[in-house]
């Protein structure tokens, strides 16, 4: 134990004698030089006399017949002892006594590597270290952590340059004292923290290519001189924000610290946006954060074009002051324009937009949220899911092509003018009245088209998509305006549609004669339903059936045979047709359809071929112009109800006159019975 204490004691006092060592007396300066060699030291005024300069200890030692207290050329013209111009000398340690380090006690020492300053020293200027290009660091108990300040009593006094060209002031320093940076020419950029209270004039004189600082301290504290070469700065704090604004010569101002956005540009407290430099300017993304803007920093936002917001709140700030605002973050979709809350669009961006898909993850819009879309002309919806409140499309004054994948009521549109509407292939129901707005090119891709889901609508063009798989009949009745058929079961010519050898539709606009085309085995319900400009329709004789209500309303018709293929009329077949004076119904027809005649107040006279055996109800209701009915059968046909005035002559073979009377339906038109002559 005594022996490890007395080797402990040993060392310490060693470790002391070697720390003293490492100090020159005050009458001593010790240095090297890259040759090995002494300078060549002059004296002027003979303020000290070198009573000897010799070698010693891996060193060069001059010492001098009195204490040296200064190493400075004096304002008085009074000169003492320095280096200037010595290009071998390589380190220097100073003696402990010595005052005051000043120009040009080291200038141009191109070598220089290395100063230790003592403790004694409480004057320098960084130009004692002019031109020294190879000094990266000082030493001594004075010199900051990295080496590069000489900071006595909180105040930078002299700064090393070399390789630098940018830097931030040590903690330590609480004032930057004049030309503290004269000549760092090199340097571009400077941090300057909040405890610095005060900066000389002329502490960055002749600093040229200095043009960016990092600040934090206050207003009053920089001086104009430095301001005036700035040309960017970044801001720790929001208060000197004014400030620098007012520059012009300052073309960048930018934030830093916790209260700063990544990019510098904002400054937000407690979620509130105080600055904003948007000088430079069109558009800008502003952070999740904000939820409130201060009114300087609104003022700042009048000059974007462009805004994008992250939540409701920004929305809600800047909509009357930016005329494009956009969305970003988890509620917003992919292009920005729209603002998603649980499938909910609850804000849609449409500045500038003339078409528009909608998100797919759109399942409702809202009455309100288009209502500042008059630029957009077309519109798609995908999501079969959407939902829409009354009025929604309101605002949509000139949407004119509509691509929807949704059920379409007509308060959507209350304004409609659409032109081009496509149905997506889940469509289950359109509103008619909703259709008889619209005009122009209807395409349809649901997998069914149902009875009367178009019927009366106003289009001029109808396409049939790839994705339809079956059309009932009725689907397209009443189409006075349509023009022609594309896509799938279009014929050539665009003027009807053929599934099956049946005909389901024609585009009546403008004929008045129409061929039915060769091979169509059936004629669908209401294909020819209000087809009220045609005069003459040609029935090839490969049709055998005629659908329910397949020419009603046809006024233009006032003839039309029938080929002797057909074993069925379907109901209401010819009913409305005004003008109807003449049908011939071939023999080989069974059954006559309820309401066949309906209405036909020009037909005067029909033959019922032998073949028929029933009539169903009220054949002739409302034919006030029926004068003769000729019943080939010999076998009278059954029938339910059948109206016909006392004016009425029913004409049957002789030989079945006593068969007719006695019929228990034919009965009551006993007296209106007669043979045919």
């Amino acid at each position: 134990m005594l022996r490890k204490l007395f080797t402990f004691v040993i060392c310490l006092v060693a470790t002391i004698a070697s720390a003293s060592a490492q100090t020159p007396p005050d009458n001593e300066i010790w240095y090297t030089t890259t040759d090995g060699k002494k300078l060549d030291i002059e004296l002027e005024n003979d303020w000290y006399t070198i009573i000897s300069h010799h070698y010693a200890d891996g060193k060069w030692v001059i010492r001098t017949d009195e204490t040296i207290y200064v190493m400075f050329e004096g304002r008085d013209g009074s000169t003492g002892l320095y280096f200037d111009g010595s290009k071998n000398l390589e380190t220097v340690m100073l003696p402990c006594a010595i005052e005051s380090v000043r120009y040009p006690a080291f200038c141009n020492c191109i070598n220089l590597k290395s100063v230790t300053i003592p403790d004694s020293v409480t004057d320098i200027s960084s130009s004692a270290f002019g031109g020294c290009s190879s000094l990266e660091a000082l030493k001594g108990n004075h010199v900051s952590e990295d080496g590069r300040c000489v900071v006595i009593d909180g105040e930078l006094k002299a700064f090393i340059p070399t390789g630098l060209t940018e830097y931030t002031i040590p903690d330590s320093v609480y004032s930057i004292g004049d030309y503290a940076f004269y000549g760092c020419s090199d340097l571009t950029s400077i941090t300057i923290h909040e405890d610095v209270t005060k900066i000389g004039e002329s502490a960055f004189y002749d600093c040229s290519n200095l043009k960016h600082i990092t600040i934090d301290c206050e207003a009053e504290v920089i001086p104009e001189s430095l301001l005036a070469q700035i040309e960017s700065v970044t801001l720790l704090n929001v208060e000197l924000y004014d400030y620098c604004a007012a520059k012009q010569n300052i073309k960048t101002i930018s934030f830093g610290g916790e209260y700063a956005t990544p990019d510098g540009r904002c400054y937000i407290a407690d979620g509130k946006l105080e600055r904003f430099f948007s000088r430079d300017l069109t558009e800008y993304a502003f952070s999740e954060y904000i939820i409130e803007f201060s009114a300087k920093a609104l003022e700042e936002c009048k000059k974007l074009k462009c805004a994008k917001v992250a939540n409701m709140q920004c929305y809600d700030c800047l909509k009357n002051i930016v005329s494009d605002v956009r969305f970003a973050g988890p509620n917003a979709s992919e292009d920005g324009r729209c603002y998603i809350v649980d499938g909910e669009l609850v804000v849609f961006s449409a500045k500038g937009l003339t078409e528009y898909t909608m998100p797919n993850n759109v399942t409702k819009i809202g009455a309100g949220v288009l209502i500042n879309c008059d630029s957009l002309k077309r519109l798609t919806i995908t999501n079969s899911a959407t939902t829409f409140e009354p009025d929604t499309f309101n605002g949509c004054r000139n949407l004119t092509a509509l691509n929807i994948n949704c059920n379409i009521l007509k308060d959507y549109w209350p304004n409609c003018q659409l032109t081009d509407l496509t149905i997506g292939k889940d469509v289950t129901y359109i509103n008619q009245e909703f259709l008889k707005r619209c005009t122009g090119r209807l395409t349809l891709n649901c997998k069914h088209l149902e009875n009367d889901m178009v019927v009366e609508s106003r289009h001029t063009e109808i396409v049939i998509g790839e994705s339809v798989e079956t059309i009932a009949h009725g689907t397209f009745a009443e189409l006075s305006n349509l023009r022609t058929f594309k896509g799938k079961y279009a014929s050539e010519d665009g003027r009807c549609l053929i599934s099956g050898n049946c005909l389901l539709a024609i585009a009546p606009a403008e004929l008045t004669e129409f061929n039915i085309p060769e091979g169509v085995t059936s004629i669908g319900g209401f294909t020819f339903s209000g087809c009220q400009n045609l005069t003459n329709i040609t029935i090839p004789d490969s049709v055998t059936e005629i659908g329910w209500r397949a020419f009603q309303s046809c006024t233009g018709l006032t003839t039309i045979t029938i080929p002797n293929g057909v074993k069925e009329l379907g109901n209401v077949a010819f009913g409305g047709c005004t003008n109807l004076a003449e049908v011939n119904i071939p023999d080989g027809v069974t059954t006559i359809g309820v309401f066949l005649f309906e209405n036909c107040k020009s037909l005067t006279s029909i033959t019922f071929p032998a073949s028929v055996t029933t009539i169903e109800k009220d054949v002739f209701i409302w034919c006030s112009a029926l004068t003769s009915v000729y019943c080939l059968a010999l076998e009278p046909p059954t029938f339910e109800e059948m109206e016909l005035s006392e004016e009425v002559i029913i004409y049957v073979p002789k030989e079945a006159v006593k068969a007719y009377k006695d019929d228990a339906n034919w009965q009551q038109f006993k007296k209106q019975i007669k043979k045919i002559k």
